[in-house]
């Protein structure tokens, strides 16, 4: 099932490639608030797949950095 109304979904990858993908298709298809997350600064294709993204759910956002969710190396 697609996540509900005011759930809020972090995509890592949600740059390029499967993430992008997934972002927009999820902004298509549920009102959850999207956060994509990658390592990459914005650039001119990070900004293509933002718009696509805000064009079906206006409140995602995209996020650059290192992140780490734990574990070891």
């Amino acid at each position: 099932p697609f996540p509900g109304p005011g759930q809020e979904v972090p995509i890592s990858g949600g740059g390029g490639g499967l993430g992008a993908r997934l972002a927009v298709k999820l902004a298509q298809h549920c009102q959850a608030r999207l956060l994509l997350l990658g390592r990459r600064p914005r650039d001119p294709q990070i900004d293509a797949v933002v718009a696509s993204v805000k064009a079906d759910h206006p409140d995602a956002i995209y996020a650059s950095g290192f992140y780490f969710t734990g574990g070891r190396w």
